[in-house]
């Protein structure tokens, strides 16, 4: 039976607006794509063209919208609908009300009000692509006139219009502000640039969400109907003590297509299991501090570094991966865990052509759908692609045999892939897989939420090196050394300058001191690690040198860590100097050296609370148990083998880099040589040449040593017969002078 869909034309009001989608009258949604003309703003009325399809989990959605003039609606509807016993039909019909609407529902927080305007109306350079300015559990110390959002602020809001996403939501999580608040005219300085960091306000050890959670945490995210939980395994699989490894480089390389013949594809599939594989792109850390820690225009944000390989149909991407075989891959995937990993090994090798089988594949999550009585499990695995990259030497003989004809190929060492016929494989960066995916269907959707995840993971591992980094500040620097040492060094250049100038230059450098020290933060230190830096540069989305101290509160409290707010503001403010948190001027210099002080645990609270001890030793008898494999007569513990493992590739690694360096020090030196000799050769010329020089010189002088005698008879004659000539001259003058 065909559903029916119903299409509606009528003027509404914008009550919401997003950089890529609005929405009308709260429940008529629309794209970009769709307006005809200017963009509306807030409160403006608009011509709307609408379609309903009941099977999408938002069914209104609109076909075209175009603003009816440049004035905004002064009333718009309220988003708390009146209790009276008639109400009135709405503009797309009569719509029963949820429970949750009810006004006689107190808000969470007696001082929020509700908002009849909807969102703030920001100019266009102040709409934010992945975050805006939030409060969360630190908005009861310190209330800002912004509004804010209880994630990312400027999504919390774009669910509106679906089942969870209406008043009720935004009483919990959205910052209320008064009509006439709405109503005055909006500055550009009400949210500042460094007012949106790329931070997910909830905690970080949350296992499991189920679909109203799902909601709550990404209003954003059209999820599919039939979704109805999301086991978080990422937590389990990179845990504090030993985080996800930023270990590059480890760059991928989309080459030519495999041919078609070559192409073995299992058709006996079972969609019972489904697998998703993320294959993970990073620059080596010396790339991410160079073009994420700099201070020039060209610096960029680390998740515009890291990247992942998406399939590409059409302008929609989807995560690489396939069924569960049951011929092809092995047993029930419910009794045996290996099997997903042998589906992984087997799609990647028909989809990429790259073997996953010496990858250990890290488990980050389960989404389970629901189609009738059938349940779908997906499964996403990371493998450690970083440790396919080949080294060197191995690259350098697969670059000469140009890899079956592709002419392509990268400078540096690569993981290739080559796609399946008629598969487009693309390289993304995470900053693009955050953005909303246009369109929202379950494999766009499936995509977005394991970007979050993995931002949120990275939140997580970030967001510690700043508590341990906060937590090894001290609580004053050492001014006074600093600044007499200061004044020593700056006026033992004054001898240079005039009676008069010196007065005025000290007076200078008093004041330049005095400002210095006051912009100095409480708990500034000598000295940094470059990764805390970077760290600091994650969560500072629009890189403007600075995090919010209430953002930063937020960032210490979302660790799970259960710490308290006292706790989290004793830690904050040793860094927030007027509100802000200038992290360049932590330190005076960033270094690599490691300065992880071992006494500061990475467990926070959670050790003080009742049971946990329990737990962890429960936890600890299930790993024990597992964790423990008898190997020919020999007990075998599996982490301590992979961490063993992992050193010593990281020694490899190490190793390989040490080559590098004298093989380029060794051809340095080569050259050297060579240009020595050669400047020897041009010196023995030049001397050989000397040498003749002076040979002929001494010859000349010889020469003119033995005829020097005879040129002086010569001469002497010369001069007798000039004489004489003379007189005869004489002579015969006087003898006719007489006649």
């Amino acid at each position: 039976m065909e559903t029916q869909m119903r299409q509606r034309v009528f003027t509404g009001v914008v009550t919401q607006m997003q950089e890529h989608h609005g929405i009308v009258d709260q429940e008529v949604h629309f794209p970009m794509s769709v307006v005809v003309g200017r963009v509306p703003l807030v409160g403006e009325k608009v011509l709307v063209k609408a379609v309903q399809d009941p099977l999408k989990p938002i069914s209104w959605t609109a076909q075209k919208v175009q603003t009816l003039n440049g004035q905004p609606f002064k009333s718009p509807p309220p988003l708390l609908p009146s209790m009276s016993s008639n109400p009135k039909p709405g503009i797309l019909g009569t719509k029963p009300q949820p429970l949750l609407k009810s006004p006689k529902i107190p808000p969470l927080i007696p001082s929020m009000q509700p908002n009849p305007g909807g969102m703030m109306q920001m100019s266009h350079h102040q709409q934010m692509s992945w975050s805006a300015p939030f409060d969360g559990w630190g908005a009861g110390l310190k209330r800002h006139a912004e509004v804010m959002g209880g994630r990312r602020g400027g999504r919390w809001e774009d669910g509106g219009g679906g089942p969870w996403g209406g008043d009720a939501m935004h009483q919990k999580r959205k910052r209320w502000r008064a009509a006439s608040e709405e109503e005055a005219p909006k500055k550009s300085s009400s949210i500042s640039t460094h007012s949106a960091p790329l931070f997910s306000c909830f905690s970080r050890d949350t296992q499991a969400c189920d679909y109203l959670e799902l909601q709550r945490r990404y209003p954003h995210l059209h999820l599919p109907s039939n979704l109805f939980h999301l086991q978080l395994s990422w937590a389990q699989s990179f845990p504090l003590d030993q985080p996800l490894p930023l270990r590059g480089p480890c760059r991928f390389h989309v080459g030519s297509n495999q041919p078609e013949s070559e192409a073995d594809v299992c058709e006996s599939t079972d969609d019972a299991f489904s697998v998703r594989v993320l294959l993970f792109s990073m620059p080596c850390l010396e790339d991410l501090y160079s073009q994420c820690c700099n201070l020039s225009k060209e610096a960029v944000h680390p998740t515009a570094l890291l990247k992942f390989v998406m399939v590409d149909s059409g302008g929609e991407l989807r995560l690489p991966g396939g069924h569960w075989s049951p011929k092809a891959d092995g047993a029930n995937p419910a009794k045996d865990g290996s099997t997903l990993v042998n589906t992984a090994v087997r799609c990647m090798k028909e989809q990429t052509a790259l073997d996953l089988s010496a990858c250990t594949q890290h488990k980050m999550a389960e989404l389970r759908y629901l189609s009738g009585d059938k349940m779908e499990t997906v499964v996403v695995l990371l493998p450690d692609v970083w440790n396919l990259v080949p080294a060197e030497e191995d690259w350098a003989q697969l670059s000469q045999k140009q890899l079956d004809g592709d002419l392509s190929l990268p400078e540096g060492p690569s993981v290739v892939f080559h796609p399946s016929a008629g598969l487009n494989l693309s390289v993304v960066s995470l900053s693009s897989l955050l953005e909303p995916q246009t369109p929202q269907t379950r494999d766009s959707c499936e995509v977005s939420l394991m970007a979050e995840m993995f931002s949120e993971m990275l939140q997580r591992d970030f967001g510690l090196e700043l508590y341990q980094c906060l937590c090894h500040l001290p609580l004053g620097p050492g001014v006074k050394e600093d600044s007499s040492a200061l004044m020593v060094h700056q006026t033992a250049h004054l001898c240079y300058f005039t009676i008069t100038e010196i007065p005025c230059l000290v007076l200078l450098l008093q004041t330049s001191l005095s400002v210095c020290l006051k912009e100095r933060p409480l708990g500034w230190t000598a000295q940094l690690p470059r990764k805390v830096l970077l760290s600091w540069v994650f969560f500072d989305r629009q890189l403007t040198g600075s995090v919010r101290e209430a953002d930063l509160l937020n960032i210490l409290l979302s660790l799970g860590l259960f710490l308290s707010p006292a706790q989290a503001q004793d830690l904050v403010r040793k860094a927030a100097v007027g509100g802000l948190c200038l992290y360049r001027n932590l330190c005076s210099r960033w270094s690599d050296a490691d300065q992880t002080d071992g006494s500061i645990s990475a467990e926070g609270n959670k050790a003080m609370l009742p049971g946990q001890a329990c737990k962890e030793r429960a936890s600890a008898r299930r790993t024990a148990n597992t964790d423990l494999v008898n190997y020919r007569g020999n007990v075998i513990n599996l982490p301590n083998l992979l961490q063993t493992l992992e050193s010593s590739k990281e020694a490899q690694r190490e190793l390989e880099k040490c080559v590098a360096t004298l093989q380029a020090r060794l051809e340095a030196a080569e050259a050297r040589q060579a240009s020595t000799e050669q400047e020897q050769g041009h010196q023995k010329e030049l001397k050989r040449k000397l040498e003749k020089a002076e040979t002929l010189n001494k010859t000349y002088e010889k020469s003119l040593r033995e005829n020097s005698g005879q040129m002086i008879s010569v001469i002497e004659k010369m001069q007798r017969m000039v004489e004489q000539t003379t007189a005869l001259t004489n002579a015969n003058a006087g003898k006719d002078e007489k006649a």
